[in-house]
């Protein structure tokens, strides 16, 4: 499965990248800069064991070469990152992670116009896409360093069955529980939770704080675990 990562030289994509390469996916990360697009695939590539492919590629190029794409660009970026690589998300499904924060206090939320990044994605990628919200609350280190933090669970937000599968199947290969949250209505839920981590982490002094739910478990023993490989998923994605 051919997974994208747009913001893939940053902190948290580049620990995207990272743990999807080593659950064997093949991974393409995505930058504005096609020099610092391959260095990061270059300075990622010996950590991943069993020869899962990662390569450095233009945001566009990344997006229009894979199955499934993870926005992972801040704020800022975010919208003009969209409209840049719109065209290539044509049938594709888009997992967004990113969270509208006050740049001047990151445990503060900015909400955008359109109530979330997430629901800005979908008004700016083609009908065709199929979008979710998920990770928000997942950490870079978290992502690096699993033996050190916790593992937190996963949220994920969506417009249809295939996002919210595709999400959840993402999660499944970060080594990660998920559960469904509803549809991309409460993705800003799902950042403002985020940013409230932030928030317990600067106080505490807690690196990566992730969240863990209880009393679900009787519902779904094993989680919502989807019951679709990712590559029949993307496939559903392109007939929304």
């Amino acid at each position: 499965m051919r997974i994208a990562i747009l913001g893939g030289s940053g902190r948290m994509g580049s620990a995207l990248a990272l743990r999807l390469a080593n659950a064997g996916h093949h991974v393409l990360v995505g930058s504005r800069d096609a020099r610092r697009a391959c260095e990061t695939a270059g300075l990622l590539g010996p950590a991943v064991s069993g020869g899962a492919p990662l390569e450095g590629a233009l945001l566009r190029d990344a997006a229009a070469a894979a199955d499934v794409v993870v926005v992972a660009v801040p704020d800022a970026g975010h919208a003009a990152v969209l409209r840049q690589v719109a065209s290539a998300l044509r049938g594709r499904v888009v997992l967004d992670c990113c969270v509208c924060r006050d740049p001047r206090d990151p445990g503060t939320w900015r909400r955008p116009a359109e109530g979330s990044a997430a629901a800005r994605a979908r008004r700016l990628a083609p009908r065709s896409a199929a979008v979710a919200a998920a990770l928000h609350t997942v950490g870079a280190e978290s992502l690096r360093r699993p033996g050190r933090h916790t593992p937190g669970d996963v949220l994920v937000a969506a417009d249809g069955a295939a996002a919210r599968e595709a999400a959840g199947l993402v999660a499944s290969a970060l080594g990660l529980r998920w559960w469904e949250a509803g549809d991309l209505g409460v993705a800003g839920s799902l950042e403002q939770m985020a940013c409230m981590l932030s928030r317990l982490s600067a106080r505490h002094g807690a690196p990566a704080p992730t969240i863990r739910l209880h009393g679900l478990e009787r519902a779904a023993r094993d989680g919502p675990g989807p019951r679709a490989d990712l590559a029949a998923v993307a496939q559903r994605g392109g007939g929304m």
